[in-house]
């Protein structure tokens, strides 16, 4: 099974990198903090079926993309002031686009407008004796719009809203840390369980933020972190797209990952990488042992591959992402068929 499709569907259970050792309390996340509300917004421009959308919170433009015929080009922004190629400047207004045509000033309002809510909830197993260790952590999404909430419960195969969604998701820690303490049960209990605990915690974090959006699909990365004792910790990445039409999509089954021609590239981008970041680590991992991962997602740029520490460098340089626009993509991939066939400009058979 993909390493993508496992975590999706396991991460909240028992995680399957619990075999991993030496995993350390404090994560080492580089997102800000995920805001509470985001509102999400597609504009149609003109005849020509150029597109804007818009990802925003409190009123505020967190990213702005345009699509077009080409594909997708992401525009210049400040809290209100959107400039997309050679497009006139346009100001987003309560919920209204300010675009100037060549006649006249238009108040354009969305074609397509949805809402999401970052909620958490964490788990803590005897908070008095064990204070800031051994919790679960569990950022999950909801919205109130009936048909997206449809497909969150899809991806988290829990049904749930937003109203009742922390109660669901402190259930789905508290079972998740049963699992855990299984292990003692099976165990010879030479020690206490307390004793346990203390030399092998369990500090779990999970987080879902959204990537990419459009009116076809909705793409998402997950993060993870796991700590069971010992000197440092191992977080993941993983993407999980969802499809409008109600299906999860995985990358690998367009897209070639043993294709040569593929893997050179991503090699090559990776080479860059490392000049760019001034690494002169040169043998942690050879051409002959590198291959496309099968931990993806995609932005409005392309598809981003990610590769989990010790993949291809040391623990202390984190996560690599290695990006490819759609256009290098293309190639080594049947997208005709896929619910992501507009990102690629192909047409269905």
């Amino acid at each position: 099974m993909p390493l993508l499709r496992f975590f999706c569907l396991c991460l909240l259970f028992y995680p399957f990198f619990a075999l991993a050792t030496n995993i350390a309390p404090t994560p080492k996340e580089d997102s800000q903090a995920y805001p509470e509300t985001t509102d999400y917004f597609i504009y149609s421009l003109n005849p020509k079926g150029e597109k804007l959308l818009l990802k925003t919170s409190k009123s505020q433009i967190l990213r702005a993309t345009l699509q077009d015929k080409t594909g997708n080009h992401t525009c210049q922004t400040d809290s209100k002031k959107i400039k997309c190629l050679d497009l006139p400047e346009m100001v987003f207004n309560k919920e209204k686009v300010i675009y100037q045509t060549e006649s006249l000033l238009e108040a354009l309002q969305p074609t397509l407008t949805f809402s999401l809510r970052n909620q958490e909830v964490q788990y803590q197993y005897d908070p008095k004796k064990f204070k800031n260790t051994n919790s679960i952590t569990i950022n999950f999404i909801c919205s109130n719009d009936s048909r997206l909430q449809m497909l969150l419960n899809l991806m988290y195969e829990q049904d749930f809203t937003c109203e009742n969604g922390k109660a669901t998701f402190m259930e789905v820690a508290k079972k998740s840390f049963d699992k855990y303490l299984e292990a003692y049960e099976r165990g010879d209990k030479q020690e206490s369980l307390e004793s346990y605990l203390k030399h092998s915690p369990l500090e779990e974090i999970t987080k879902d933020r959204v990537e990419y959006f459009d009116e076809e699909i909705l793409s998402l990365r997950r993060f993870g972190y796991l700590y069971t004792g010992g000197a440092h910790g191992m977080p993941g990445e993983w993407g999980i797209i969802i499809a409008r039409e109600g299906e999860l999509v995985y990358l690998d089954k367009f897209l070639d990952l043993n294709n040569e021609e593929l893997k050179k590239i991503l090699w090559k981008t990776f080479q860059d990488y490392r000049l760019a970041h001034n690494i002169d680590i040169e043998d942690f991992t050879s051409y002959e042992n590198f291959k496309p991962s099968d931990a993806m997602t995609l932005d409005n740029e392309g598809i981003i591959f990610l590769y989990q520490p010790y993949e291809l460098l040391p623990y202390s340089y984190g996560i690599i992402e290695l990006k490819l626009p759609f256009s290098v993509v293309k190639p080594f991939g049947d997208f005709a068929r896929s619910p992501l066939k507009h990102l690629f400009g192909e047409q269905s058979e």
